[in-house]
C-alpha cells in the first residue's frame, strides 16, 4: 500500500503522463503486478512502465492485462530482447543514452 499511495500521489500532482519505474535491484522492493494494475486503472495519466525486474513471464502478464493503451519498455538493456518477445515496445535503457550510436547494421 505505501508504494501504491507513493506512485498514485506523485501521478495525482501532474498533468504530465507518468511511467511507472520497477527497479528493485535500485529500491529493495519489486512493484507487485497488482499494484502496476491498480495504479493504471486508477490514474489515468499513468501510461506506462519501465521495467527492469527481470521477469519476464510478469511483464507479459501485464500486457496482456492492461493492453495496448498502456507501454512496457525495458528498463534493463540485457532483458530488451526478452521483454519484447513478450510484447515490451522498447526500451528505456543505459546503452540508448549513447546518442548518436548505430546499433542496428543493414
Amino acid at each position: 500500500s505505501g508504494i501504491f499511495g507513493h506512485i498514485r500521489e506523485m501521478a495525482n500532482a501532474t498533468d504530465l503522463p507518468v511511467i511507472i519505474y520497477d527497479i528493485p535491484v535500485r529500491t529493495g522492493r519489486k512493484i507487485a503486478t497488482s499494484t502496476i494494475f491498480e495504479l493504471a486503472n486508477s490514474c489515468d495519466n499513468i501510461v506506462g512502465l519501465k521495467d527492469a525486474a527481470g521477469d519476464p513471464s510478469a511483464t507479459a502478464t501485464v500486457i496482456a492485462g492492461l493492453g495496448s493503451g498502456f507501454d512496457v519498455y525495458s528498463g534493463d538493456d540485457a532483458m530488451t530482447l526478452p521483454l519484447m518477445a513478450v510484447g515490451a515496445i522498447g526500451a528505456i535503457g543505459v546503452a540508448t543514452q549513447l546518442g548518436e550510436c548505430n546499433f542496428f547494421q543493414r
